[in-house]
């Protein structure tokens, strides 16, 4: 819940930002199926803010091996963010994963 939150700030934050004269525009989802979904359906996602811990333990790195490896998309850059780092300990996700940053 508390990660939640913290997305959702930032994404208030970055309304106003434009890059190259456009507006940035957010896409919620809230399960690994769901994030999947709208990734075959949006060609246009440069980033990725994924939590590691959704409707289990693993969805968010499930969903980054969705990516990289079933879409073949190293394209995207994916940030993890978890408010519970031991179910995802930083440096095994780092080594095992095609990840930009995991705070």
């Amino acid at each position: 819940m508390m990660m939640m939150k913290c997305i959702r700030l930032l994404s208030c934050y970055l309304k106003i930002f434009t890059f190259e004269g456009r507006k940035l525009n957010f896409i919620d989802t809230y399960t690994g199926d769901e994030t999947i979904r709208v990734l075959n359906e949006t060609t246009e996602i440069a980033v990725i803010l994924l939590d590691v811990v959704m409707e289990s333990k693993v969805a968010g790195l499930e969903v980054v091996d969705y990516i990289r490896k079933i879409q073949e998309n190293h394209m995207i850059r994916i940030i993890l963010r978890t408010g519970q780092p031991g179910e995802a300990p930083e440096n095994k996700v780092i080594a095992d994963y095609d990840i930009n940053d995991y705070r």
